[in-house]
């Protein structure tokens, strides 16, 4: 429990500052009074909204290690809560992303599949009829799911900056409306 509980101390600041770090990088072009296209705009509120939504979950993670006596309990009311929140915000995020009509490239294609491996595998440990883990591999499955959230950012991130920093007209920089309401700009 100890090294649970100091995995997600260490883990809330690491996000914290990755989530920080990568909004003021993806928002330089702000500072030189252009504006963000639709699809760079939802880039970019794809750092921010997830990793707070996360760091928010890792916070709600640490509360319940530490006050929860029923540990098994607090970890199924956990991955619940995180199977939730997840598919919530995947169902905007693909609904944002077919309002500007954006094509999907391979590095977001590739953290979408790893979010979806991760819904069967919470699936499968809340239902409990297939596999019944310990408490210990329920741990573990929590911290890989934090790792996967900072990797599946990160990948997208050096993605991102790869076009955005480069100024390139890409997928990234391309479709939609130049009249949407969501659209990033100086201010």
């Amino acid at each position: 429990m100890e090294n649970y509980t100091a995995f997600l101390e260490i883990y809330i600041q690491a996000l914290l500052g990755t989530v920080a770090f990568m909004a003021i990088v993806a928002t330089l072009r702000l500072a030189s009074g252009e504006t963000l296209p639709p699809l760079q705009n939802l880039v970019v509120r794809f750092f921010v909204e997830v990793g707070l939504m996360q760091l928010i979950l890792a916070m709600i993670a640490l509360f319940l290690a530490r006050n929860i006596s029923d540990q098994t309990e607090a970890d199924r009311g956990f991955i619940l809560l995180n199977l939730v929140a997840t598919a919530l915000y995947l169902a905007l995020y693909v609904w944002r992303r077919s309002k500007i009509k954006a094509q999907t490239p391979l590095p977001s294609m590739l953290v979408m599949i790893g979010y979806a491996l991760e819904t069967v595998v919470y699936l499968v440990i809340l239902n409990g009829q297939f596999w019944q883990p310990s408490p210990t591999v329920i741990k573990a499955v929590i911290q890989l799911h934090f790792i996967w959230v900072e990797v599946s950012l990160v990948v997208v991130f050096f993605y991102f900056m790869g076009h955005f920093l480069s100024g390139k007209t890409s997928a990234l920089s391309q479709s939609g409306d130049s009249d949407d309401p969501d659209r990033i700009s100086e201010g």
